[in-house]
């Protein structure tokens, strides 16, 4: 199954418009399936996603009524785009909300949209209030700020999402599979511990990847938008340095 991304709409510009402007920024259109989700049967568009280290492909899919997502579903949800208009001032009250949905369902690519945010400030307290959820908040600006064929403000977000590293991310032909439910047992002989070894070094490894994403999350605030492109393309390039060695 593809890495599901749920994007919901609080405000005017709905969610299957924002999904198809998301694809258009990406370079293509809606390709709609129907896949099954345990107990539940969901319409996801298709979007590709490839970058200089991997390839992959993920599905973005609509709820009107997140509060009635089933937990055989939330579970499975990788990401989730939450739409408000920057005017609205019922929005903040949905924050907890939208924060506890975020941390209780683990969705490691949780990210917020608006277009003219025009105080610094407004921006500033609603990434403050989202940060325990670890929300990234994208400003995309006015739709009259673009013609028909610009990305409509969301080029940043296709970059977010290049950025991240999603559960089926194929680098060099190669599917990113990390199960920690099939360790080697006990009772094997020496091929045992020598696949214990490989194991923990390949753990380290990782530790030290997710140590330096820590750091960038940290930091990334403080950040321009080339230095955090150019951050994540080293993080990136020590991802992909893991797989190839191993």
């Amino acid at each position: 199954m593809i890495p599901l991304i749920l994007v919901h709409s609080y405000g005017q510009e709905n969610s299957t418009k924002i999904i198809k402007d998301i694809l258009h920024a990406n370079g293509g259109d809606c390709e709609e399936i129907t896949t099954q989700v345990e107990d539940c049967s969901l319409a996801v568009c298709k979007c590709n996603i490839i970058t200089k280290y991997y390839e992959t492909e993920i599905g973005f899919f609509e709820w009107d009524d997140l509060e009635s997502i089933p937990n055989s579903l939330s579970k499975h949800i990788e990401g989730c785009i939450i739409y408000f208009d920057a005017d609205c001032v019922t929005f903040n009250t949905k924050i907890d909300f939208l924060n506890k949905f975020v941390k209780t369902n683990n969705i490691g690519f949780p990210c917020i949209l608006t277009r003219n945010i025009s105080k610094k400030e407004s921006m500033d307290t609603l990434r403050q209030k989202c940060a325990s959820s670890k929300f990234a908040v994208c400003d995309l600006n006015s739709e009259d700020d673009y013609d028909d064929g610009a990305d409509r403000g969301y080029g940043e977000v296709i970059e977010m999402l290049k950025n991240n590293v999603w559960s089926n991310v194929i680098v060099d032909g190669r599917k990113l599979n990390l199960d920690f439910n099939h360790l080697p047992s006990e009772d094997n002989s020496d091929e045992s511990v020598s696949d214990d070894s490989d194991i923990e070094n390949q753990l380290n490894e990782f530790e030290n990847l997710m140590n330096n994403l820590q750091q960038f999350k940290a930091m990334s605030q403080n950040l321009s938008r080339d230095e955090l492109l150019d951050n994540a393309e080293k993080l990136a390039e020590q991802f992909a340095n893991i797989l190839a060695e191993h």
